[in-house]
């Protein structure tokens, strides 16, 4: 009788085929399963590694440092993320007590320090004092087709109440600025194209900053500051108030879709508890509805073109520091939707310390809403909120 086949050894996780792990991935759209999935065995952190995916879903990052990922799932907790100043991509910009600011992404810890904001040089040779300085938007372009080696990053900075565009790359001294006779403009919105860098003023101007290298220290300059689109003639300011008490706030976003590029209008709708020419200093200010309108940068009539729809594969994630368009659909979420987040502005004194934000999503096609994350709201007073977006 021929002796029985030698039972089979138990397989082990990491036995998983790599083109089986990459499937396994490619359905998990939230970058904190990608991490954890990574962290079962070696095999595993390999192939999340090596195989080609789609970007994971952006994380909402809370002041306090919770962590929300989409869609719907537990929020959690990221240590070190306290008393961040702004985002770019999967970076929060931090401040230091020498006015220079520095990258850190939350999750591997690793920084990228720059210098001081006082360091910034001027067309004639002296600085800025580092006072009442800060970085309000910033990007970062890894492209090779814009490089300085071996990234190039590009921020808007206010000083005296006045906003201004400043180029750097990691190991740099110093930051430099435009000439002095682009002063004057106030540039709200930063984004990067096709290659080119293009900022958005606060009257619907589009510019675009064409960039060269220093000849001696090889570091950026900006050689020439272009308007290809000029915003509306009689566009009313920022904010706009009425006699009965209500308010009008404007808010721009400038984001990359694909081969296009977008501005989202954000106009809000408030409501004074107070009418007064105090109201805002009251911190008497309610927003009763939200309005949005897209338009695509016509770059040959050199124009906003209105678009009705972003397409129903894709959704964009506004915030005043750092936006993105993303694809969804493989994700099972909902396209042709903008997600933001509520009271979302640069001056926390509008609407006081214990109102709540949180975030929204806006259906483009029928103009509805709908809360995406019921459970994440932030007193204002906190700070403000804002979208990570983590690479794989």
């Amino acid at each position: 009788m021929a002796g029985a086949p030698p039972p089979c050894s138990p397989l082990s996780w990491s036995d998983l085929p790599l083109d089986l792990a990459g499937m396994v991935l490619d359905l998990l759209p939230s970058h904190v399963d990608r991490v954890r999935f990574s962290a079962v065995c070696v095999q595993w952190c390999r192939a999340a590694r090596q195989l080609p995916m789609q970007p994971p879903l952006p994380l909402l990052l809370l002041p306090d440092g919770t962590l929300h990922s989409l869609p719907r799932s537990k929020s959690f907790h990221v240590s070190g993320c306290a008393g961040y100043g702004s985002a770019c991509g999967k970076w929060l910009v931090f401040s230091r007590d020498d006015s220079g600011c520095f990258l850190m992404d939350p999750f591997s810890k690793a920084t990228v320090t720059f210098p001081a904001l006082a360091s910034i040089r001027r067309p004639f040779g002296e600085s800025y004092f580092a006072y009442q300085m800060g970085i309000t938007h910033m990007m970062i372009k890894e492209s090779k087709q814009i490089l300085f080696s071996p990234h190039l990053v590009a921020a808007i900075f206010n000083v005296h109440w006045s906003s201004h565009i400043a180029l750097c790359r990691p190991g740099s001294s110093s930051w430099s600025i435009l000439t002095e006779k682009h002063f004057g403009w106030d540039f709200s919105q930063m984004s990067f194209h096709k290659g080119n860098l293009y900022t958005l003023t606060c009257n619907e101007d589009l510019f675009a900053v064409n960039i060269t290298k220093d000849d001696i220290t090889s570091s950026p300059w900006v050689s020439h500051l272009g308007q290809v689109i000029k915003g509306p003639n009689g566009l009313s300011s920022t904010f706009t108030a009425s006699r009965n008490g209500r308010l009008s706030i404007r808010m721009l976003y400038l984001v990359e879709s694909r081969d296009t590029l977008l501005m989202v209008r954000r106009t809000l709708f408030c409501r004074c508890r107070r009418p007064s020419a105090l109201a805002l200093k009251d911190k008497g200010i309610v927003v009763e509805r939200n309005d949005f309108k897209v338009f695509e940068a016509d770059l040959r009539q050199l124009r906003w073109a209105e678009v009705k729809t972003i397409g129903d594969d894709q959704s964009l994630f506004l915030g005043r520091r750092c936006s993105r368009a993303m694809s969804v659909s493989q994700y099972d979420m909902p396209g042709n939707h903008i997600f933001f987040l509520e009271l979302d502005d640069h001056d926390r004194s509008l609407y006081g310390e214990k109102s709540l934000s949180s975030c929204s999503a806006y259906n483009i096609r029928d103009g509805t809403f709908s809360s995406p994350l019921p459970t994440g709201s932030w007193k204002r007073g906190m700070g403000f909120a804002t979208w990570l977006f983590p690479q794989n």
